[in-house]
């Protein structure tokens, strides 16, 4: 079953939205219709002529495929105004359950990756964890990722959260932690630039060598001398708090305490 033997519709114009809608646009998979609350929501996606731009519901009527790209919040609601006898409908969240969507055929197409506008990411690695109610939905899927060059993975809802909460650790928390840093170096008149390096080498240690395996500093060192010495340099208590939290974590099982 080909890919474009369903007609199909890409509801939202946020980052995932972009994101998938550009997979569509290189991949050359026809995109039937692309949704959005108005017309400016159009704004950062390059038009395509095989594809009608709607800002209202009911130009969805003959639409095969849903994917609603859009807020965890409004997936109940919206997918209940979109519920079709044969229609499929698709969510691209990571922690809400296939159960959230209102109707008979349903789908989950999750990509654990950072996404933002006007920056595109190459297809190819990337993972998709595929969900449906029917097998005949899941193949289709399936045939979908390999279209777009995307590698693909059946997962569960609850494994789905579980994996959502490690994306969460491993890129929200990490990039406020480079957050962080930046602002620091900024308060002391520092270039950011100058952890550029650290930064991507964290990133390929992590990946090559394993999280455990890389980790330095002086909290992995047992250095509670100078672990003491950057706290005291901290005036705002909030990151000091959030500078002993973590140090704390990394000295589990070294039975220390700062």
């Amino acid at each position: 079953m080909g890919s474009d033997q369903r007609k199909i519709a890409l509801l939202g114009s946020g980052n995932f939205a972009w994101q998938l809608y550009e997979f569509f646009r290189s991949g050359d998979v026809p995109l039937a219709y692309h949704y959005a609350r108005s017309t400016a929501g159009f704004s950062d996606f390059i038009p395509r002529e095989s594809t009608l731009r709607c800002t209202k519901l009911d130009s969805l009527q003959e639409a095969e495929v849903i994917i609603l790209a859009i807020s965890d919040p409004a997936l109940s609601e919206l997918s209940g105004r979109l519920q079709g006898a044969n229609r499929l409908l698709i969510h691209t969240s990571g922690p809400k359950s296939m159960e959230v969507l209102q109707g008979n055929r349903r789908g989950v197409f999750y990509i654990p990756q950072t996404m933002t506008k006007g920056r595109k990411i190459d297809a190819s690695g990337l993972h998709v964890c595929l969900e449906a109610d029917e097998e005949e939905d899941a193949v289709w899927l399936e045939h979908l990722c390999s279209t777009l060059g995307l590698e693909r993975i059946r997962m569960d809802s609850e494994k789905r959260k579980h994996l959502h909460l490690a994306a969460v650790f491993a890129n929200n928390f990490t990039n406020q932690m480079y957050t962080a840093a930046e602002d620091w170096m900024s308060r002391n008149e520092l270039p950011f630039d100058l952890l550029h390096p650290l930064i991507r080498e964290t990133a390929d240690k992590a990946i090559e060598l394993g999280p455990k395996q890389s980790q330095t500093g002086p909290a992995a060192r047992g250095d509670l001398g100078s672990v003491r010495k950057q706290m005291k340099m901290l005036k705002d208590i909030h990151l000091r708090r959030l500078y002993r939290h973590l140090s704390r974590h990394i000295f589990e099982g070294r039975g220390k305490d700062i």
